[in-house]
């Protein structure tokens, strides 16, 4: 999947190899989260006129509220983090290792209950 995705991008800008700067757009997009089926439904669009603008409209407004969900799981997940952390620094053995991951399963049971 990733050297059909490596093929997609287009012309490389300022004399950059063509595959390194695929490359690095394919992991900035993983960075961001993005899927590689997703990364390439965004790459295949490039070049294409009006069916494209609402191909990228429909997809930026699905990425940003998905991006909003992530950030509110992310802040609540880090004020139980930073909450347990004052609480953690004064305890000695297992305690705190077992309220951490269940501080992250409690965080992954939301996540993966909108199968993400």
């Amino acid at each position: 999947m990733t050297t059909n995705l490596l093929k997609q991008i287009g012309e490389p800008h300022r004399g950059a190899h063509p595959r390194g700067q695929r490359l690095r757009f394919v992991r900035k997009a993983q960075a961001l989260a993005f899927s590689l089926d997703e990364i390439g439904r965004i790459l295949s669009l490039r070049g294409r006129c009006k069916e494209t603008c609402r191909c990228v409209v429909s997809i930026a407004e699905a990425t940003l509220a998905e991006t909003d969900t992530k950030l509110k799981k992310l802040q609540k997940f880090r004020y139980g983090l930073a909450a347990n952390l004052k609480h953690w620094r004064g305890q000695v053995g297992r305690a705190a290792a077992a309220e951490f991951c269940a501080l992250i399963e409690d965080s992954g049971s939301e996540a993966s209950a909108d199968g993400k």
